[in-house]
């Protein structure tokens, strides 16, 4: 039945709403993952979508819920705003994380392997 009430509604023409994008901002969307396939219409797309993945947005006009696909546009730009603002403490960021990463692989060693290879002896 789901399915049939999703095809029927994929036969309209969506009408996008897109006067309130000037509220879309990281800390007001919540994003939801669920156990079964769930079918909803995106209230900023106007689309019919059947997904694990939504995401509550609260406006001023109350609570909405959006795709992953506003969702995800909403949070690039805010983080594009922020390069383009902060490209220094963009690219400080990415380095602090990029050394992170490579010294992470090495961390993953268990101790013994790690101090025999400081004290110059093989552990047994």
């Amino acid at each position: 039945d789901r399915d049939r009430a999703v095809a029927l509604l994929r036969r309209y023409e969506p009408n996008p709403r897109h006067e309130l994008d000037h509220e879309g901002v990281k800390k007001l969307l919540k994003p939801t993952e669920f156990q079964q396939v769930r079918g909803f219409v995106c209230w900023r797309c106007d689309k019919v979508y059947q997904t694990f993945y939504a995401a509550s947005w609260k406006t001023s006009r109350g609570s909405k819920q959006i795709c992953h696909g506003c969702h995800k546009e909403f949070v690039d730009k805010e983080e594009e705003e922020e390069r383009k603002a902060n490209p220094f403490r963009v690219a400080l960021a990415a380095t602090s994380i990029a050394k992170h990463m490579r010294t992470g692989t090495q961390g993953s060693q268990d101790t013994s392997t790690a101090q025999a290879r400081r004290t110059g002896t093989q552990g047994s």
